[in-house]
């Protein structure tokens, strides 16, 4: 796990993500492991060019991983940041929407706040 969390923080999603799923088949299912898998899956989304339906898989292994991180650990708010992103991402405005105000309604650094007003307002943007 130590080895796919560096490669995530270093940006080395595709590495990240062959170690994970090796884990995965492996039969990981820690809430630890399925954040990263969400973090990697969605970073190679925001950081790497790939087609749409790899994309669009990506961003679904993303959602999966952080949901059932939020089904064992409802009170993780970096998780379900993260969720909001994923859907923001796929234009799910709504569910976006929802993940984000619910990560507002706990006490979180100024700058993260900031960060979710700025995704916020993206959408009400993309409304018009």
């Amino acid at each position: 796990m130590e080895n796919a969390r560096l490669l995530v923080a270093i940006g080395h999603f595709d590495e990240a993500l062959s170690l994970l799923r090796t884990h995965r088949t492996a039969g990981a299912t820690d809430t630890e492991f399925l954040f990263l898998l969400g973090l990697a899956s969605a970073g190679k989304v925001q950081h790497v060019q790939v087609a749409e339906a790899e994309r669009q898989a990506l961003l679904n292994e993303a959602v999966a991983a952080f949901r059932k991180v939020l089904a064992a650990r409802p009170d993780y708010v970096r998780a379900r940041i993260e969720l909001a992103t994923v859907f923001f991402l796929l234009e799910d405005d709504r569910l976006a929407r929802q993940h984000f105000e619910q990560a507002l309604a706990d006490e979180l650094p100024s700058w993260v706040a900031e960060h979710i007003r700025l995704f916020l307002a993206k959408m009400d943007s993309r409304k018009r």
